[in-house]
């Protein structure tokens, strides 16, 4: 327990929960990696046939990391200012998780087989394999 002066001269116990703090500090140093490297990943592509689905997973990565930092606000602000954060990170959650599912439907419909045409193959006796 702390000790915190007030602009009136007045002495006030400040109780900060040292184990949670880690656990905050360790959480934005993971997410900062993870972000850092989902925009790297985001810039290298090119243009081809697999880059809207991946393109829109990265965006879906930085998008959950964005949506931590309202979370991460709220566990050291008012009551009242967290439940507006702890909505607001509600909100990018649904976002990224949005993104994410478009991304790997997109994935899936370029890798799926049942509506491609699929062309004959030379089969090992010289006859056409389908």
């Amino acid at each position: 327990m702390s000790l915190l002066k007030t602009f009136h001269g007045e002495v006030q116990a400040l109780d900060i929960n040292y184990l949670q703090l880690a656990k905050e500090i360790t959480g934005v140093m993971v997410l900062s990696v993870f972000g850092y490297y989902a925009v790297r990943m985001l810039a290298s592509f090119r243009k081809g046939m697999l880059e809207r689905g991946w393109k829109l997973v990265t965006l879906a990565a930085i998008i959950l990391v964005l949506a931590q930092i309202p979370f991460l606000a709220a566990a050291i602000s008012s009551p009242s200012v967290a439940s507006v954060l702890t909505g607001i990170g509600s909100i990018g959650r649904f976002a990224g998780i949005v993104c994410l599912t478009i991304g790997f439907r997109a994935q899936y419909q370029i890798w799926r087989v049942d509506k491609k045409e699929t062309h004959p193959t030379w089969g090992a006796g010289g006859t056409i394999e389908r």
